[in-house]
């Protein structure tokens, strides 16, 4: 083994021991966050209404916030707009290519969705589900101090950099469902454009 080789390796292991030690041993501070209660449930033409999850859901994901409602315009469209903090590493949200169809739900299809905020954008994912021969979409995405991501191995490379620059854990989950029409298309595409500044502007700064 030549002399750089041997440098670089042992660099790796050095860098590998020292991460090690620093995450176990180093708790960072959490980012704090009050969560959405104070989400408007009355905005323009839309009307929601909370719809409280279940003991069984909080103890399986263990968020910190949790914010769950159904909405609906003064066209009888509905969304659902479904929100989730995570710091404990111990829980997190489930993906919902595992999650929906353990529920009953089959995914027919998903696709790239470009989300525009402000003057930046990021890419979410959309899926076409069906739901007891009712076809549904559901857009979403995953919020992380490294930026959005609506893929998984993103999802787990960035929660990867969190540990190793000993930031503290914060993961947004956000979803939307709407059924699978012209008006509903319509209806989640408004939805999202109504709602999301509201939704970014409570989170922590280091997550906008």
């Amino acid at each position: 083994m030549d002399r750089k080789t041997f440098l670089i390796i042992t660099t790796i292991i050095a860098f590998a021991g020292l991460s090690g030690w620093a995450i176990k041993y180093r708790s960072p501070e959490a980012i704090a966050f009050s969560g959405w209660s104070d989400l408007p449930l009355i905005k323009d033409n839309w009307i929601g209404r909370e719809d409280i999850v279940s003991q069984g859901v909080i103890d399986l994901l263990k968020p910190d916030h949790i914010f769950n409602a159904n909405y609906t315009d003064d066209m009888g469209s509905r969304v659902n707009l479904f929100l989730g903090s995570f710091s404990d590493p111990r829980g997190g949200p489930h993906s919902p290519m595992n999650c929906m169809p353990a529920s009953g739900w089959v995914v027919e299809g998903s696709a790239p969705l470009t989300i525009t905020l402000g003057d930046r954008t990021f890419m979410a994912k959309r899926l076409i589900l069906t739901y007891k021969r009712v076809r549904h979409v559901m857009d979403f995405w995953y919020i992380t101090p490294w930026g959005e991501t609506a893929n998984d191995y993103r999802l787990k490379f960035n929660e990867m950099l969190t540990s190793l620059t000993l930031r503290p854990r914060h993961l947004t989950f956000v979803r939307f469902i709407a059924k699978d029409t012209p008006e509903g298309l319509d209806a989640i595409d408004r939805f999202e454009k109504t709602f999301l500044n509201d939704i970014y502007s409570r989170l922590p700064a280091e997550l906008r």
